[in-house]
């Protein structure tokens, strides 16, 4: 009697997903990050003992290639207002208002207060989101937590 009733109250995760929100100032966290290290990688090539005319070039080469892609990596960032995750692996997306779906892709990463997810959409559209945890109900992040070891051990 006792194992029949331990059975009825346990469920299968496969059923279940997440509603997660983004962190709104996500982007601005992370741009924030690129801007730092471009202007310092481009600091640091100009304090390189060799003569300008290598180094002015190089420096410029280097922050205008961080700028392209900041700017493509920021386009990835923006306009995303919520997620929904499936236990499949499925991710429906709310991107400027429309959603898509599309699967979590290898390096998304989930940590006890922070996820960095990154969804590939059907047409190879990519989409990264940073979420907190502060940002999202407890009993959505635990379930999200959730679903997110389903789909690790199923990958």
């Amino acid at each position: 009697m006792k194992d029949q009733t331990a059975t009825s109250r346990t469920r299968s995760s496969t059923g279940f997903s997440a509603d997660i929100s983004p962190d709104p100032h996500g982007a601005a966290i992370v741009s924030a990050i690129a801007a730092a290290s471009s202007f310092s990688g481009g600091l640091l090539l100009l304090l390189t003992r060799l003569d300008w005319l290598i180094e002015l070039p190089l420096a410029i080469a280097f922050v205008t290639g961080s700028v392209i892609e900041w700017r493509r990596f920021h386009r990835r960032l923006s306009g995303v207002t919520h997620l929904r995750v499936y236990a499949s692996g499925d991710v429906r997306v709310c991107r400027f208002g429309e959603w898509y779906l599309g699967q979590m892709a290898a390096g998304s990463l989930v940590l006890r207060r922070l996820a960095w997810i990154r969804v590939s959409g059907a047409s190879g559209a990519r989409v990264d989101c940073l979420c907190l945890k502060r940002s999202t109900k407890i009993s959505n992040w635990r379930r999200f937590r959730l679903v997110s070891r389903h789909i690790g051990a199923i990958n």
